[in-house]
């Protein structure tokens, strides 16, 4: 239940009052909701793989390499990619003068990645891949951030 109000607050981000309550949320549960975004993420890769095994490799070793290092491996990249996306949403705020911390824009940054995954993730189903849409959903992401960050108030000297 509480997964369905945070994926509800983070569609609607960066609204003032999703905001607000995704504020309250614990790490424990946004590290859950990543989570759920990385499977929504790779479950056409897997699916694909899945069906279109050929056979080239053993089964258990296909089988271990599907359903365990890939996504350990996606885990990782998810974990180090919001990372690095909160560090420059970190510059960001700096340049417009917000004091943000870095704890509170890398769970805002996951928040934030729920419509661009969404949107990767259906793309993939329909199998279109232009690097030009992959380009517009990175500025889709910016453009959320950017507007919660220049919510807050400017800080003061």
């Amino acid at each position: 239940m509480r997964l369905l109000q945070i994926s509800k607050d983070s569609l609607s981000f960066p609204k003032k009052e999703s905001v607000k309550r995704l504020m309250k949320i614990e790490m424990k549960h946004t590290i859950l909701f990543l989570f759920l975004l990385l499977f929504i993420l790779i479950l056409p890769t897997e699916m694909e793989l899945l069906l279109n095994n050929e056979g080239d490799i053993p089964k258990s070793i296909f089988f271990l390499q599907l359903f365990v290092v890939y996504p350990l491996f996606m885990i990782f990249l998810g974990l180090a990619g919001v990372s690095f996306l909160s560090g420059l949403f970190m510059f960001i705020s700096r340049m417009v003068k917000r004091r943000l911390k870095y704890q509170f824009l890398w769970k805002m940054t996951v928040y934030a990645l729920s419509k661009p995954i969404l949107i990767v993730t259906l793309l993939d189903f329909l199998a279109i891949s232009n690097p030009f849409f992959l380009v517009l959903i990175f500025l889709l992401l910016v453009f959320l951030m950017y507007k919660m960050i220049v919510s807050f108030p400017k800080r003061s000297r």
